[in-house]
C-alpha cells in the first residue's frame, strides 16, 4: 500500500467487488469494455489470482480508479488490461502521472520481477494513452482490427521495458524476413535497438502435400481449453504462445488430423491464432487461408497471430495465406537468460483507416506502421 497526495493505492480485495464494478459502469464511455466487470463472481475471481490483480486507487474511502492488470510470473510480463477513472474527478490527470511510475514499481519489484509491460490503446481513452508515452512507453505498431468507439481513433500496441532488458537480455543474432525490415525499422528507432541483417524471403520450391481435408469450427470453451492445455504441457503444440489468452474454439477436421486452436470474440469481430497440432502434412498456405474462410463466415472481420520474429519460414507460410505484418515486439517472450522478438501478422477483411479519415493528432508512429501496413496491402500481400 502506498499513499502518494491523499490517494491510497492498494491491490483490491474481496470487499472492493461492487465498489469497483460501480466504477466500472460510470468510467467506461470512450474505452474498450469488459464484461468481467459486470459479473460479481468473475471478478472476486479475478480479484483473487495471483494472475490477474486489480490495484485501485482510493480517496477519502472511495475508490476513483482501478488499473486491471494480468502478469505472467514465467515469461516476466504483464498487461495493463484496463483502467477506469471516475469521470467526475476533477484531478484525474495529476493521479495518473503519480499512478503509473507506483504501478511499473509494483510490477517491477522482486516479488514479480516483470520485465516488459504492454498495452493496446483501445483500453485507454487518448488522453490516458498519450500519458502512458510520457512515462516512457514506447510504440511498437498497429493492430487494424477496426477503428475505435470513437470512429477515429487507432488501435495500436505499446510497451514499457525495464531498463536492461533490451541491450542485455535481448536475442538478436538473426536475419529478418524482409516484409517484416519495414516495421523493424520503426520499432528499432522507437526502442534504440540495433540493425539486424535481412534475409532473402525463404524459396520452398516443389513441395509434396497432403490433400486438406474438410475442415470446421467447434466452439466448445471448456472442452478446447483443457485439450489446449494438456497438449501444451506435452509440448504436443506449434504456434503455442500467445501471453494471456486461452483458446475458446477449435478448426478440425473429422479423423483429428489437424488441430487449429483460436480465441473467437464475436463482439469484437476478431479471432486469435493461439496454436495448432498436425498430424498430416498439408500447405501452410493454403490451411491458413481455408482458417481465414471458415473465421469468416462468422462474421470475423480480423484475425492475428503472432510468430517468433527469427522464424523466416514460418513469416513466409503466414505471408503466403495473406496475413501481413503490423506489430514488432521486441523482448517479448522470455527464454532462459534471453528475450525474444515476436512479429504480430493479421489478416484483416475491413480497410483501416486513411486519407481524410486519419485523425489529425495521430502519432507520428502510428501513420509510419499504417503506412508500411498499407504498401503491403497495396502490393497483394493479403491475396496470396
Amino acid at each position: 500500500m502506498v499513499t502518494q497526495d491523499g490517494i491510497l493505492y492498494r491491490v483490491a480485495e474481496a470487499r472492493d467487488v461492487f465498489p469497483v464494478m460501480r466504477l466500472y459502469q460510470i468510467a467506461t464511455s470512450g474505452i474498450s469494455k469488459d464484461s468481467v466487470f459486470l459479473d460479481a463472481k468473475r471478478l472476486l475471481e479475478a480479484i483473487q489470482s495471483p494472475h490477474s490483480p486489480r490495484i485501485v486507487g482510493e480517496r477519502n474511502g472511495e475508490i476513483k480508479a482501478v488499473f486491471s492488470i494480468l502478469i505472467d510470473k514465467a515469461d516476466k510480463i504483464a498487461k495493463i488490461n484496463r483502467l477506469y477513472i471516475d469521470p467526475h474527478w476533477e484531478d484525474w490527470e495529476r493521479m495518473l502521472r503519480e499512478a503509473l511510475p507506483l504501478l511499473v514499481s509494483y510490477l517491477t519489484a522482486d516479488k514479480r520481477a516483470v520485465e516488459v509491460i504492454y498495452t493496446i490503446s483501445r483500453n485507454f481513452s487518448p488522453e490516458q494513452e498519450k500519458m502512458t508515452w510520457e512515462m516512457g512507453f514506447k510504440i511498437l505498431g498497429i493492430i487494424p482490427n477496426h477503428p475505435l468507439m470513437d470512429g477515429e481513433r487507432l488501435n495500436g500496441l505499446t510497451s514499457y521495458f525495464v531498463s536492461h532488458v533490451l541491450d542485455r537480455k535481448r536475442y538478436s543474432d538473426f536475419a529478418l524476413h524482409p516484409l517484416v525490415a519495414p516495421l523493424y525499422e520503426i520499432t528499432r528507432e522507437q526502442c534504440g535497438l540495433n540493425e539486424l541483417k535481412i534475409s532473402e524471403a525463404p524459396s520452398f520450391g516443389p513441395m509434396s502435400f497432403e490433400r486438406l481435408p474438410a475442415l470446421e469450427l467447434i466452439h466448445a470453451p471448456q472442452f478446447v481449453a483443457h485439450k489446449f492445455g494438456i497438449l501444451n504441457e506435452r509440448k504436443s503444440l506449434s504456434i503455442h504462445f500467445y501471453p494471456f489468452t486461452t483458446p475458446n474454439a477449435m478448426i478440425t477436421d473429422p479423423a483429428g488430423k489437424i488441430e487449429i486452436y483460436v480465441k473467437v470474440m464475436p463482439g469484437q469481430r476478431m479471432a486469435t491464432i493461439i496454436g495448432e497440432r498436425l498430424d498430416i502434412a498439408v500447405s501452410p498456405a493454403e490451411l491458413y487461408r481455408e482458417v481465414a474462410r471458415i473465421l469468416a463466415h462468422q462474421n470475423i472481420s480480423y484475425i492475428e497471430a503472432i510468430n517468433d520474429a527469427a522464424d523466416v519460414w514460418g513469416i513466409e507460410c503466414f505471408a503466403n495465406a495473406g496475413y501481413l505484418p503490423c506489430a514488432y515486439f521486441p523482448a517479448l517472450k522470455s527464454q532462459g537468460e534471453r528475450r525474444r522478438d515476436y512479429v504480430v501478422l493479421a489478416r484483416t477483411f475491413e480497410r483501416l483507416l486513411g486519407g481524410d479519415g486519419l485523425p489529425r493528432d495521430l502519432h507520428p508512429a502510428y501513420l509510419r506502421y499504417l503506412t508500411a501496413f498499407h504498401k503491403l496491402e497495396a502490393r497483394g500481400m493479403s491475396l496470396r
